[in-house]
């Protein structure tokens, strides 16, 4: 079986568990991304869409169908619904969108530091907390298309093998309400509160 096929059964499987266990998570899923909207993000990375991510972006276009927007001072601000936090720690899955305006923020800050390791051009972020620099992002500059962690002290270092590998480890996390010694999820435990996941580290 082809790895997208892999990534797609264990995502359909997650999304069916969220929806008999987790309603409120289930309903921040956003819809299936569009062919606009990856076109839209191919031009925002100047690269085509990691075939991976565009299986998982096709199937749900990241967990943020129920974020708002607040008025403040007469400028509208991104309000994040807790439901929208799917990962441990908080972090979101991004949509289209978000994921092409973090890629070319995170690309242009590397570029005035000077510091190339700090974030590659091939590095395409997929899932964040909602505030501070710290999530998960597809290395697209390598064949295997690993998935590393990003924190706001650290460099990218490598957390699983690739995306289905990652959906995988969740699939199995919420499962078990945590996931055992490992794997990427190792010490983080779930459960459902008022019908969200609520994760715990």
């Amino acid at each position: 079986m082809p790895p997208t096929d892999d990534l797609a059964t264990a995502w359909t499987t997650i999304v069916h568990r969220l929806a008999a266990t987790a309603p409120a998570s289930f309903e921040a899923l956003g819809p299936p991304a569009t062919d606009a909207d990856l076109r839209a993000l191919a031009d925002a990375l100047g690269r085509r869409v990691p075939e991976c991510l565009e299986t998982l972006l096709r199937l749900n276009n990241g967990s943020t169908a129920k974020d708002g927007v607040q008025i403040l001072q007469g400028h509208a601000s991104p309000v994040s619904h807790a439901h929208s936090r799917l990962l441990p720690g908080g972090k979101v899955l991004l949509d289209c969108r978000k994921i092409g305006q973090q890629y070319g923020r995170y690309v242009a800050i590397a570029r005035e530091n000077g510091d190339a390791d700090w974030w590659r051009p091939g590095w395409i972020p997929f899932a964040e907390e909602t505030e501070g620099h710290e999530g998960f992002l597809l290395d697209s500059g390598s064949a295997a298309n690993p998935v590393l962690r990003h924190t706001e002290t650290d460099h990218p270092r490598p957390y699983a093998p690739s995306l289905a590998a990652f959906v995988a480890h969740l699939g199995k996390a919420l499962a078990d309400g945590g996931n055992p010694r490992g794997t990427p999820f190792a010490g983080c435990h779930v459960r459902v509160v008022d019908g969200g996941l609520m994760w715990e580290l």
